[in-house]
């Protein structure tokens, strides 16, 4: 590599160009449908890099039969009010502790999408891309 105030020699240059003609890789790369499939199979289940050990729905849907409200606990919004006004027709479970398998009144809270959202897991609502630290001058921050 040619160090700062250096030119490269025109074979370096050549070589160089060489070198990135094969390159492909995001560039108008078609990637067939069967190697689409493929991929999707090496990622399930276990191999998946947001495998939370099999059970995350389960704990979840167990938590909402134990200790679900007709109501958000946090802003009080009911079930039905819920469902008319949102694309998601029920109410979520929040696991306070972070470990979903402590099937316990104290870990868990019947919440809706934006109080969920915005209260536990901080993000600004108008604009879920943005966190808690957001300096878009948006948000009144």
């Amino acid at each position: 590599m040619a160090k700062k105030g250096e030119h490269l020699s025109e074979e370096t240059k050549r070589k160089l160009s060489e070198g990135r003609k094969g390159n492909q890789w995001g560039k108008g790369h078609k990637v067939s449908e069967d190697h689409k499939q493929k991929l999707r199979e090496q990622r399930k289940g276990e191999k998946g890099s947001n495998w939370k050990g099999g059970m995350f729905s389960y704990y979840h849907s167990e938590a909402k039969k134990l200790f679900g409200k007709p109501y958000c606990e946090e802003c009080g919004i009911t079930r039905e009010e819920y469902a008319q006004t949102h694309k998601r027709k029920t109410l979520e479970m929040h696991c306070i502790m972070k470990d979903f398998r402590v099937l316990e009144q104290w870990n868990w809270r019947c919440v809706c999408s934006k109080c969920h959202n915005t209260k536990f897991h901080g993000y600004i609502y108008e604009n879920l891309k943005c966190l808690k630290n957001c300096s878009c001058g948006r948000h009144g921050r």
